[in-house]
C-alpha cells in the first residue's frame, strides 16, 4: 500500500519515525541519513538528561556540604564566644592558718579549743567581766589598799604598833600638825625641837590618849617628824599626824562578808558597815567604797616612828 501525503497536514514524530524506518529499510540514501540523524538526536537527548541529573546531584551535595560547613562554623564561633565570656579560673596559693594562742596565758592551742590545755581557762570567757567574789580568807585582803577620793588607806597586816598580833588598820590622810606642837611649845616656854624629842610624853597632851577596848582595837594618831632646809631658818622641823584605827584579825574575820574582791585581785570593795563590836562609838560605813591595791617597786614608804 502506497503512503499518502496530504498537503498541509503535519505528521507526529512517531509517524515520522516509522516513515524513516520504512525508508531506511527501503535502502534509499536519504532515508539512511534521516535515520542516523534521528538516532544522533536521541543520543544527545539522553546525554543531556544524564548531565542534568548529574548536575542536580552535584548541586545537592554541594549544598549539603555548604550547610554543614556553615553549621560547623557557627558552632565554632559560638564556642569561641562562650569561651571568651567565661572568666579565667585563678588558682590562689594555699595560705597556712595562723597559730592560735590562749588569750589568758599565751600558750599555743588548736583554734577550736574550748579550754586551754595549759592554764585551764575557758576560751569563750575571755573578755567577759567576771563577778567580784567574797574573800575566802584574810590572805586575799593582804596588802595596802587606797581610796584617793576619801583619803583612806586599808593595810593588812599593819605592824605599826609593834605587837605580835597581826592587825588590820584603817588610816586617814596625813595632816600637818606642826602648828599644834609649836603652840604648845610657845605656851610652855619650850622649843619645838625639845618637845619633839620627848614626844611620847607630850603626845597625849596635844592629841589625847590612845583609845582601846577589850577586843584589842585601838584608835590614835601616828606621828611623823620631817626636817627640811629653810633659806632663812636653816633646818626646820615639820610634824605630821595620821589617824589610824587598828582592828585585830578576829574582828576582821567576822566582817569578811562585808568585802568583795575583784576578779584580778587588784581592788576590794566594802559592801556594808564594818562592825567594830566596840563601845568606842567608832563606825566605818563604807558601803560601795572601792579601794585600789598599792604596788611598790621593791621599796616601802617610811611612815616614821609611831
Amino acid at each position: 500500500m502506497a503512503d499518502v501525503s496530504v498537503p498541509g497536514l503535519r505528521t507526529s514524530p512517531s509517524c515520522a519515525a516509522h516513515s524513516y524506518a520504512r525508508e531506511a529499510r527501503s535502502g534509499t540514501p536519504a532515508a539512511v541519513l534521516q535515520s542516523g540523524a534521528y538516532k544522533l538526536s536521541k543520543f544527545w537527548q539522553r546525554l543531556l538528561c544524564a548531565s542534568l541529573v548529574l548536575i542536580l546531584l552535584l548541586t545537592g551535595c554541594a549544598t549539603t556540604d555548604t550547610s554543614d560547613e556553615v553549621a560547623s562554623s557557627a558552632e565554632s564561633a559560638e564556642s569561641v564566644l562562650v569561651a571568651e565570656n567565661v572568666p579565667e579560673t585563678v588558682v590562689e596559693p594555699e595560705i597556712e592558718p595562723e597559730p592560735f594562742y590562749c588569750p589568758f596565758c599565751g600558750a599555743e592551742i588548736p583554734e577550736d579549743s574550748v579550754f586551754c590545755h595549759k592554764c585551764g581557762e575557758k576560751i569563750e570567757d575571755f573578755g567577759k567581766e567576771k563577778p567580784w567574789h567574797t574573800p575566802e580568807s584574810l590572805d586575799e585582803l593582804e596588802g595596802e589598799w587606797q581610796n584617793s577620793e576619801l583619803g583612806v588607806t586599808i593595810n593588812y597586816p599593819d605592824s605599826s604598833l609593834g605587837t605580835e598580833n597581826r592587825m588590820f588598820s584603817f588610816s586617814w590622810q596625813e595632816q600637818d600638825v606642826t602648828y599644834l606642837w609649836q603652840n604648845y611649845a610657845d605656851s610652855n616656854g619650850l622649843s619645838l625641837d625639845d618637845i619633839w624629842e620627848k614626844r611620847n610624853a607630850y603626845r597625849a597632851m596635844i592629841h589625847g590618849d590612845v583609845r582601846s577596848d577589850e577586843n584589842g582595837s585601838q584608835v590614835g594618831y601616828v606621828l611623823r617628824g620631817d626636817y627640811y632646809w629653810d633659806y632663812y631658818d636653816g633646818y626646820t622641823l615639820r610634824i605630821y599626824a595620821q589617824l589610824k584605827y587598828f582592828v585585830p584579825e578576829k574582828i576582821v574575820r567576822d566582817n569578811i562578808a562585808n568585802f568583795l574582791v575583784s576578779p584580778d585581785g587588784s581592788k576590794i570593795k566594802m559592801t556594808g558597815t564594818f562592825r567594830t563590836f566596840s563601845d568606842m562609838n567608832f563606825t566605818l560605813n563604807g558601803t560601795g567604797t572601792v579601794y585600789d591595791k598599792v604596788i611598790y617597786d621593791d621599796w616601802s614608804p617610811y611612815w616614821g616612828e609611831p
